[in-house]
């Protein structure tokens, strides 16, 4: 029974549904340790199961939204920025995962030392909350120059340690032309 509870716990990759739980129904030791297995397999697949039905949410909010988002790590890396971003800037995705500093780049002349001051302070160690709210240009792939309007907050874990932070850019260009 050992040996065949080894063998089922080897293959569950390659099962699904109810082929994940171990059919071994003994009074003994090795049944009880069959049932605590099935449990936590039901278990894990509920959880799972919940995941999918989260992403498949957030896919859905995001792929909807008009504004970009973007998270960077710690190490400025983006971790993820929304599907949106090559509507709004002209580039894939892809690209700014390649060149997370493509962003920095795509930044107007004339607002550069603005965005690099608003880098900066982001980049302090004691750097705890930024809610400032500031306007700049950016230059999409194509040339043309588009009004954003960009908030930066931290993003921390559940012991308050900083894994990067969340942006967000909204496409102030109609407002703009009409000021």
């Amino acid at each position: 029974p050992l040996a065949s509870f080894t063998r089922h716990v080897l293959a569950m990759p390659q099962k699904v549904g109810s082929e994940r739980l171990c059919r071994i129904v003994r009074d003994d030791e090795i049944g009880a340790l069959a049932r605590a297995f099935n449990t936590m397999v039901g278990e894990l697949d509920q959880q799972q199961a919940g995941l999918e039905n989260r992403e498949q949410l957030y896919k859905t909010v995001v792929e909807f939204t008009t504004e970009m988002s973007v998270l960077r790590g710690v190490d400025g890396t983006i971790r993820y920025i929304s599907p949106n971003c090559e509507h709004f800037t002209g580039y894939p995705d892809s690209d700014f995962y390649a060149r997370p500093q493509l962003l920095n780049e795509m930044i107007h002349p004339d607002d550069l030392s603005l965005w690099q001051e608003h880098h900066q302070l982001n980049q302090l160690k004691d750097f705890v909350t930024q809610h400032e709210q500031f306007d700049a240009r950016l230059v999409t792939r194509s040339g043309e120059i588009r009004w954003i309007s960009h908030t930066c907050r931290p993003i921390f874990d559940e012991a308050g340690v900083l894994l990067g932070r969340r942006g967000n850019f909204s496409d102030i260009t109609e407002r703009k032309r009409m000021e």
